[in-house]
Formats: C-alpha cells, structure tokens, sequence
C-alpha cells in the first residue's frame, strides 16, 4: 500500500506599491530613458535628464507561501505604450529584481520587486504628460 500526501499552498499575490515614473527630460532628437529596477536613471541618444525630477521603478509586494520560489513574467517589448499628448512611446527592454526564475518570499511570505524598462522617446516629442499601464505575473515554481 502506498500513501500519498498533498500539501496546499496559499494563493501567491502581487500589488503594486509604487508606480513607475521617468521623471523629467527633454526629447531634442530622441533616444531612450531608462529606469533600472534599482531606480538609477541614464539616457541615450540626445535626450537631456532634467535633474530635478529623476524617476524610480516600479515596485511590487509578492505574497504567499514562506520560502517559497515563484517565477517572474514581464511584458515582451513594444507591447505597452505611454500615451499623452504627442506620439505613443514606447517600453522595451523589462528588467526587475530579483529576475526570471529568482523569486523567494521571505520566512513572512512576502518580497518587493522592483522592475525597471527603458522609454522609447521620438524626435522633438510633444512635451507633456504620458501614461500607460502594464502587469507583471507571477507563478510559484
């Protein structure tokens, strides 16, 4: 005879807790901001970072199960957009931390994480206020 035994794990979770911002910057010619999941901020191209509003990533709370691994899936690129009031922008090149496979909830069953991506900014792009949304998924291992 063999037993047979089943453990029921605890729905995993996530919420945003802090939405993504790309700060300040001027477009000129166009390029990339960037926005790494530590929040550190850079551009490429001809873009100018205006220093006083400097952005930060995203952040998230996982909860579930205690030490428990989970899996972390981010939107391929050019599938979300910011939009306003010039030409739609946009996103490529998801990054979080921890990355892919590395996610481990603590001895409470909860972790943030944090996930940065670069803008795609146009040519003398209209200045304004840009918006747009994503989802990350998470699944336990």
């Amino acid at each position: 005879m063999a037993s047979v035994t089943s453990a029921q794990l605890n729905p995993l979770s996530i919420g945003n807790t802090r939405s993504l911002s790309f700060g300040s910057f001027v477009a000129q010619a166009g390029g990339t901001v960037t926005i790494s999941p530590t929040s550190a901020r850079s551009a490429t191209g001809s873009v100018v970072l205006v220093p006083s509003q400097s952005g930060y990533s995203a952040q998230f709370t996982v909860q579930g199960d205690a030490d428990a691994s989970y899996t972390i899936d981010l939107p391929a690129d050019a599938t979300v957009v910011l939009s306003g009031p010039g030409a739609d922008m946009a996103l490529t090149g998801f990054t979080s931390e921890p990355s892919g496979a590395g996610g481990r909830l603590g001895i409470t069953g909860d972790q943030v994480l944090s996930v940065g991506v670069s803008l795609q900014v146009g040519a003398d792009q209209i200045q304004g206020d840009y918006s747009g949304s994503f989802t990350v998924i998470v699944t336990y291992n």
